[in-house]
């Protein structure tokens, strides 16, 4: 909690003269949706870390696809955001590859 505080504060600094136009209640939600939006897709990359090393150490082969990496329940509990988001960074992804 301490550490969504201190990015909450940062960002607020970055963000103060965009958002100087909301009332300081909406100032205060938007910052927290930014600073939990973060944290969230935080955690899915590191999901998408760890099982794709995971199967770099069992297959030792590339896993180029995060939504078959990510277990069942996480797939099931992300918002249309965030799989929209690591369906984007998946065709990022295999762009890159294929251009090798």
């Amino acid at each position: 909690m301490e550490e969504h505080e201190r990015l909450q504060k940062a960002i607020m600094e970055i963000f103060q003269k965009e958002v100087q136009t909301l009332d300081p209640e909406l100032q205060s939600i938007l910052i927290d949706d930014i600073v939990t939006a973060f944290y969230n897709r935080l955690n899915i990359m590191k999901k998408i870390q760890h099982n794709t090393e995971m199967r770099l150490c069992t297959n030792n082969s590339l896993v180029l696809e995060p939504m078959q990496v990510l277990d069942p329940d996480t797939l099931q509990s992300m918002d249309e955001n965030n799989k929209r988001w690591v369906k984007d960074w998946r065709e990022a992804v295999s762009k890159l590859v294929s251009k090798k």
